[in-house]
């Protein structure tokens, strides 16, 4: 099984992208995609990213989405 990682926005802190690729390596079948939308309108940019998010799927995948302001859910 493959997993895919895809992201909006890039990792500002190099400290933070080493440690992703140094647990990345670690872990087999992973790849990590991210994405930056290239517009300021904010309406733009979120259909922007959706789109490239939904592409970056492949058709029989199954798609988890993780929102920063979200709802926390238990492991309960």
């Amino acid at each position: 099984m493959k997993y895919i990682i895809s992201s909006i926005g890039k990792s500002s802190k190099s400290d933070e992208e080493k440690i992703t690729q140094k647990y990345l390596k670690r872990l087999k079948n992973v790849e990590l995609n991210q994405y930056e939308a290239k517009t300021n309108n904010v309406k733009l940019k979120i259909i922007e990213e959706g789109t490239k998010l939904i592409k970056s799927t492949p058709l029989n995948a199954k798609l988890i989405l993780l929102d920063e302001q979200g709802e926390n859910l238990s492991s309960k």
